[in-house]
């Protein structure tokens, strides 16, 4: 009897599927600790801190309305509240020649560190030390001129952060006219401001500033649409050089005066006159609401004629009579 023989066969069939769901696993497990220690190396970023301010300056004036220093103001509008000792505020200040000067100063108390240039301290208006929302930090510097710029930074010093910069004041030039009061008078003969009057002339003042210097012309514009000629319907021009009615030259108060502007009845009443003053550079626009006076013997809504019968509290624009009443009338 002849032995068994064996015969070898080319079968894989017999590897373990156990050893292949190892190294499966032991792949992807490789594969995620490399991941892993690549992700941990990457550095995190800074915690970075959420801030809304606004920034102001407003020139100070003195007795002859010259220049002589601004007022900075910042209002923290909302955002996470600024500790003591991690918070200040830098002030940048440079002259028309290029040179500056820098005061680092805390939210409230003394200068940092840096040169004095004259300023206060600065100051929040909370009670204690942290600047919150709604708190308005400011200072005082007699030293900032009119050509000169200047620049505010809100810096977190522990983690050399600056949280907001701001130009709050721009070079010569950079300023636009600003209105600073409207207003008109029935009787410019008289030191009280008097209420116009129907059927008597009145005069329109408006107090215009310009910090650059270079202000060109300020014009006024009456907006009444019934009663009036037309000339006092166009734009004209305002006087600041003693002429036309204008009682001091260059004394930043620019008068209007025209034969026209006499109110023909309550019409005139509460209606508009509309300003622009130019630099060459800016336009600046404003506006204000006229009020007018029955004059003796008139009634309601006349110009001189019989007009008994009209209330007198009514505004009439030829055709009908009208007012806006609240709940209370």
């Amino acid at each position: 009897m002849s032995p068994p023989r064996r015969m070898m066969r080319d079968d894989d069939s017999g590897v373990s599927e156990v050893i292949g769901t190892i190294l499966i696993l032991g792949m992807t497990v490789a594969l995620f600790a490399a991941i892993i220690v690549w992700v941990a190396s990457i550095p995190t970023p800074q915690s970075s801190t959420r801030l809304e301010v606004d920034g102001l300056l407003v020139p100070i004036k003195d007795v002859n309305n010259n220049w002589a220093g601004v007022n900075v103001t910042i209002t923290h509008r909302g955002g996470e509240s600024l500790d003591y000792f991690g918070t200040r505020v830098y002030l940048r200040i440079t002259k028309a020649s290029g040179a500056f000067t820098i005061e680092v100063l805390r939210t409230k108390g003394t200068i940092a560190w840096g040169p004095n240039t004259g300023s206060a301290y600065g100051l929040i208006d909370g009670n204690d030390k942290t600047w919150n929302i709604n708190e308005r930090w400011s200072i005082t510097n007699k030293t900032v001129l009119a050509t000169d710029k200047v620049r505010a930074d809100i810096v977190d010093v522990a983690r050399s952060l600056v949280l907001w910069s701001e130009d709050i004041l721009g070079p010569v030039g950079s300023h636009p006219p600003l209105f600073l009061d409207k207003w008109a008078d029935g009787d410019p003969f008289t030191v009280a401001i008097e209420t116009p009057k129907t059927n008597l002339q009145f005069v329109v003042y408006a107090k215009v500033a310009d910090d650059d210097g270079n202000l060109q012309g300020v014009n006024g514009t009456l907006t009444i649409f019934y009663g009036t000629p037309d000339p006092c319907k166009k734009s004209q021009k305002m006087y600041d050089d003693g002429s036309n009615g204008d009682k001091v030259a260059n004394d930043g108060i620019w008068t209007l005066l025209r034969e026209c502007m006499v109110p023909a009845n309550l019409t005139w009443d509460g209606t508009f006159i509309l300003f622009s003053a130019t630099d060459g550079t800016f336009v600046t626009t404003s506006r204000m609401t006229l009020h007018v006076q029955l004059g003796s013997g008139q009634q309601g809504g006349g110009s001189g004629s019989n007009t008994s019968g009209r209330p007198p509290n009514l505004r009439y624009n030829g055709l009908q009579g009208y007012n806006i009443f609240n709940s209370s009338q």
